[in-house]
């Protein structure tokens, strides 16, 4: 999962030819379900560019889903987890 949202959040910033400001960030707080589907968006913090915020969106949520859950994973975290990424600008 993480591998693929890296790769696809590189992509974007390659393919839209943009570079947001150095030293910024985007947070994203998403929910997702035991199917590995984003269920969520919760909250979105900014310090970047609209489009920045919009590369960081786009990475976690064009590569879901991620995949179906085990019985371990379910028994440990539930039938949904929240996460928080944390996308930094250099």
């Amino acid at each position: 999962m993480l591998e693929a949202i890296q790769l696809q959040w590189e992509r974007i910033l390659i393919d839209s030819q943009t570079e947001p400001p150095s030293g910024s960030y985007v947070t994203v707080k998403f929910t997702m379900d035991s199917h590995g589907r984003i269920t969520e968006i919760l909250d979105v913090e900014n310090t970047s560019s609209e489009q920045g915020k919009q590369s960081c969106l786009s990475a976690i949520t064009l590569t879901a889903p991620y995949g179906e859950w085990t019985d371990d994973m379910i028994a440990v975290l539930g039938n949904s987890q929240e996460l928080t990424f944390r996308f930094y600008y250099e």
